[in-house]
């Protein structure tokens, strides 16, 4: 069977799944966004797909219109920018241990960074890792180890929560009490903004002497979210033991 056929009995499955479940999305727009993630899981329209990711740890809920699950710096470039195309707002998600409500969506577009999850460099020298915004905690103070480092922030949720989570909520634990919370670590980020660019940001205060990554960490990821191999650049590992 020729290629367009089968675009043309994909899209056509698509529309009548759109029309099925009730999804406020167009399906010509729907269709955009599977042919930059791929079909199967990694876009979710379903009614009972949409409602188990209304919530986080909070008791807050709202059912989002779309799930997408990214699974690369350019893919969440793309689905950014498709929504601003469509006027679609557009919420981070992490692993959704937050108790804040900041993973909670606003109608619109739900963004699940989970998928881009590699440790991508652990700079012991330096005592920095650069990693995905999907990384879990706990997993990056496992890598670290073996240097003699460890991740400090150390939320209850450490065993499930990202690095990504962590910059949107400002994240802390036991350990802040001496070595501080996430923004405390963090020196640099790679930033998709609402319009699908990047932007990159340094802890180091910019010309006019404002710092950046300390405005970006803890704000719930409303000026943007980190995507990038980049997106984390902490410097939150220090040698262990006394």
């Amino acid at each position: 069977m020729p290629v367009a056929s089968i675009q043309g009995l994909a899209y056509n499955a698509l529309e009548s799944q759109a029309r099925k479940v009730a999804v406020d999305v167009p399906a010509e727009v729907l269709w955009e966004l599977y042919t930059i993630v791929g079909d199967g899981p990694y876009v979710q329209v379903k009614a009972d797909d949409r409602y188990v990711h209304g919530s986080d740890a909070s008791v807050e809920w709202a059912e989002p219109r779309v799930v997408v699950y990214p699974s690369s710096p350019e893919e969440v470039r793309a689905v950014v920018g498709w929504a601003a195309r469509h006027g679609l707002p557009v919420t981070p998600r992490g692993a959704g241990t937050g108790l804040s409500g900041g993973a909670v969506p606003s109608g619109g577009v739900l963004l699940v960074l989970t998928r881009l999850n590699r440790i991508l460099e652990i700079d012991p020298l330096n005592r920095l890792a650069r990693v995905e915004p999907g990384v879990v905690n706990l997993e990056l103070s496992e890598a670290a180890e073996p240097f003699g480092l460890f991740y400090a922030p150390d939320p209850s949720s450490q065993p499930a929560c990202t690095i990504g989570g962590n910059l949107a909520e400002n994240s802390g634990g036991p350990k802040c009490l001496a070595y501080g919370v996430t923004s405390n670590h963090t020196r640099w980020l790679r930033v998709v903004l609402s319009d699908g660019s990047e932007v990159s940001l340094s802890a180091a205060p910019d010309p006019l002497g404002y710092d950046l990554v300390g405005l970006f960490v803890g704000s719930e990821a409303p000026l943007g979210w980190p995507s990038r191999p980049r997106s984390a650049l902490s410097r939150s590992l220090r040698p262990s033991g006394p």
